[in-house]
Formats: C-alpha cells, structure tokens, sequence
C-alpha cells in the first residue's frame, strides 16, 4: 500500500509573496484589514494569557521557595530547642 503525500504549493515566504501579487496593492488593506485584526486581537490575548501563566507560575515558585526557607529556620530552631533542652538535662 502506498501513501500519497499532499502536493506543496508554496513554501514559507513564497504563500506570501503570491497573495500579495494576486491583491490589488491599493485596496489590499480592505481584504486583510478584518483577519489582520481578528489575528492581532488573538495574539494580543495569547501574549496577555502567557503573561498571566508566567505571573501565577512566578508567584508559586516564589511561594515554594518562601516556604522551604521557612522551613530550614525552623528547622534551626528545634535544633537549638533540642540542644538547649538536652543542656539543662545534663546540668541537672
């Protein structure tokens, strides 16, 4: 059995180069202005979404972080705990 690939038109900048030869330069702005928008409007949402992830992403991991250095300082402390306890034991 044989699988037929699609034949590749245009490659790359080529697809480009091609509408842009077939519009009529002048009132090309009046075929691409409605999708040029409608794009622009997606990626400004796209940018403003990943923004959004990044900053809650940040906040967590700085959150983790806040917490593990936390963490070691009380750690720290029942050492100290410990040892002052295990002081006055031995004095006694």
């Amino acid at each position: 059995m044989t699988t037929s690939k699609p034949a590749v038109l245009f490659q790359g900048k080529e697809f480009g180069d091609f509408v842009i030869a077939k519009l009529d330069i002048p009132n090309a702005h009046r075929h691409i202005s409605p999708a040029f928008t409608y794009c622009s409007s997606a990626f400004a949402n796209y940018d403003a979404t990943v923004a959004s992830y990044r900053k809650t992403t940040l906040t967590a991991l700085q959150q983790v972080e806040d917490n593990i250095a936390a963490l070691r300082i009380l750690e720290q402390e029942a050492q100290q705990q410990k040892d002052a306890t295990a002081s006055v034991q031995e004095s006694l």
